[in-house]
């Protein structure tokens, strides 16, 4: 395993959100609304992908998401609520407490977890030796980006198991205590499995993408120090039954030392949600990696040199918003990893010509790219950058070119990477922030983010 990031965990700090209420603080959703001065929801506004608020000074905030975070219910939006509680059904000791994705905990890992919506679902077990597990307990868990999740831990004597609900699926961790071993589980389910080549799997039906084995992140902790390695490796195989999905830890520079303990491993099983377009390409890679959770940008042992493309979505929810009424909009993602250099900043540049997100490599990259817009702050564990004239000149462009062609983020060459998280992160969703002095006369509700007119 190569060290590739540091990250001070100490430095990580979270933020609560509730159900368009501040008391309900025990939802981990890392989007901190209710210290932005803001005082009335605005329900006209609501959508899988966007919030809207009425501000103490009379003005307004608009939320664009890149992956739903609320929900449909009796004709009204709620917000995805991944907090873990009793489960209503007999088979299973937890569940969500609300959503239109459940996941359900058994009380041992002798039992099937499970994920289901209204249209699609699957299940897994753990394969091996899942007897030689305690029973699930309910605890706060630290995960490996040191925020604290509801969780349900299975402990065991090698390593331990915590999974906890994202607003897609469930997030397991394995916390090993001595040399990582292989762990394998069963899925169980009738769907096609497809191999994409580039660390993860799309579990589909028809041909549409239904689930997601989502490629893992290892990480290691010497005191408090963490590394983050990248990639990690899965292993899925047809079987009769199901999939047979192997993870494995990177694990050479851990076993050189033995106080590199504890060693995580962190992955996704999630059902497939429609997402924000963005993608990364690496010099080092000739894999496409479009649906990836993390991008890793600037220059990395093994990836080599990264850039990450993201498109936007401004018009495609109003064509009333008017340039002169927005004050200010940022693109806001997630630090997931920062190198322990002083290094330049990821920077944003827009982009002039058209780019595809699920067949973009290194070589076929779109190279032409126009005026920085802005330089990424971090703002706590937020990365934040200033998209106020790519708003503005959005909302002019009646084509919805200049969304659709987006911006590029990178640092310049050699500079040492830094992880962030993509649209395709359903545990830390990035988002734009329009703040306006004027609401806009029509808004569009949409159920996917992505139009259905051929334009990505």
């Amino acid at each position: 395993m190569r060290k590739i990031f540091t990250f001070l965990l100490g430095a990580l700090l979270v933020m609560f959100l509730g159900c368009h209420s501040v008391e309900t603080s025990s939802t981990v959703v890392r989007i901190d609304l209710k210290s932005n001065g803001h005082k009335q929801l605005l329900t006209d506004y609501s959508s899988p992908y966007t919030l809207a608020y009425r501000n103490k000074d009379d003005t307004y905030t608009l939320y664009i998401f890149s992956a739903p975070v609320q929900y449909q219910k009796n004709g009204q939006y709620f917000l995805i609520d991944t907090s873990i509680v009793k489960s209503k059904r007999a088979d299973y000791s937890f569940e969500n407490k609300e959503g239109d994705i459940k996941t359900y905990f058994p009380e041992s890992l002798d039992r099937p977890f499970l994920i289901e919506s209204e249209t699609n679902q699957f299940s897994f077990q753990v394969e091996k030796n899942a007897s030689s597990y305690q029973k699930g307990k309910q605890i706060l868990h630290t995960n490996m980006y040191g925020d604290p999740v509801e969780a349900v831990l299975y402990e065991g004597s090698s390593c331990d198991l915590a999974f906890y609900s994202t607003r897609a699926g469930i997030q397991m961790e394995v916390i090993f205590k001595e040399n990582p071993v292989d762990i394998n589980f069963m899925v169980i389910t009738d769907y096609a499995l497809l191999d994409t080549q580039n660390g993860y799997y799309v579990l589909a039906d028809q041909g549409e993408r239904v689930g997601m084995l989502c490629q893992p992140m290892t990480s290691y902790q010497k005191g408090k120090e963490v590394s983050f390695c990248t990639p990690s490796k899965i292993q899925a195989n047809r079987q009769e039954g199901g999939v047979l999905a192997v993870y494995s830890a990177e694990t050479d520079e851990a076993e050189s030392s033995r106080d590199g303990y504890p060693i995580r491993l962190s992955a996704a099983f999630e059902l497939y949600r429609n997402k924000l377009p963005d993608s990364s390409v690496y010099s080092n890679s000739e894999a496409n990696m479009f649906l990836s959770p993390y991008a890793v940008i600037g220059m990395d042992p093994i990836y080599g040199e990264g850039w990450h493309y993201v498109r936007s979505r401004f018009r495609y929810f109003s064509e009333s918003i008017k340039p002169s009424s927005i004050q200010s909009c940022t693109y806001n993602t997630y630090l997931l990893s920062k190198n322990s250099f002083e290094t330049g900043k990821i920077t944003a540049y827009k982009l002039e010509e058209q780019w595809s997100s699920t067949s973009m490599l290194w070589n076929t990259r779109n190279q032409v790219y126009g005026d920085c817009l802005s330089e990424g702050l971090e703002d706590d564990k937020l990365l934040v950058f200033d998209m106020t004239q790519l708003a503005k000149d959005s909302m002019k462009d009646l084509e919805l070119f200049t969304e659709s062609t987006g911006f590029l983020l990178k640092k310049d060459s050699m500079e040492p990477a830094d992880i962030i998280a993509t649209s395709d992160n359903a545990e830390y969703i990035p988002y734009f922030r329009l703040d306006l002095n004027a609401l806009p006369q029509d808004f569009s509700i949409h159920e996917n983010i992505n139009p259905q007119n051929g334009v990505l």
